[in-house]
């Protein structure tokens, strides 16, 4: 699901949004921002719902098709965020599609489920509990 960069606060709350985190494209099929649920209705409360979402959106985090899982985990602890938007390599720079932190886990689970794990360090090991905690390296 994607929104068009033209439409008012107004005119998305009555939709069924099935996302909470939703691109937005503009005529050229460009994303020019995401917007969540949750600003889109207290937008209305705040400024009137006339406003353009393109307005009150927040930046597109975005990735190229050709990008590694690595990559894309990457930017999106680099952003602060739990999806980013695939974007045409080229001048066009048209919106693809998605991709979201499950997405990534899926895919690696994939992988996990076709390889021997017998020697993997467990999440008790020094390594984990480091992550898991978030202490510094």
């Amino acid at each position: 699901m994607v929104l068009d960069a033209d439409l008012t606060v107004d005119e998305v709350i009555v939709q069924n949004l099935e996302f909470t985190t939703i691109p937005i494209i503009n005529g050229e099929q460009q994303c020019v921002g995401v917007i969540t649920e949750m600003r889109l209705r207290r937008n209305p409360a705040d400024q009137g719902g006339k406003r353009l979402i393109r307005n009150i959106a927040d930046r597109c985090h975005s990735i190229h098709p050709d990008h590694l899982l690595n990559r894309a985990v990457s930017r999106m602890n680099q952003a602060h965020v739990g999806q980013l938007s695939v974007i045409e390599r080229g001048e066009g720079r048209r919106f693809l599609g998605i991709i979201t932190m499950s997405d990534i886990v899926r895919a690696q689970a994939e992988v996990i489920d076709e390889t021997d794990l017998s020697q993997a360090p467990s999440l008790g090991s020094a390594r984990f509990k480091c992550i898991i905690s978030r202490c510094p390296r």
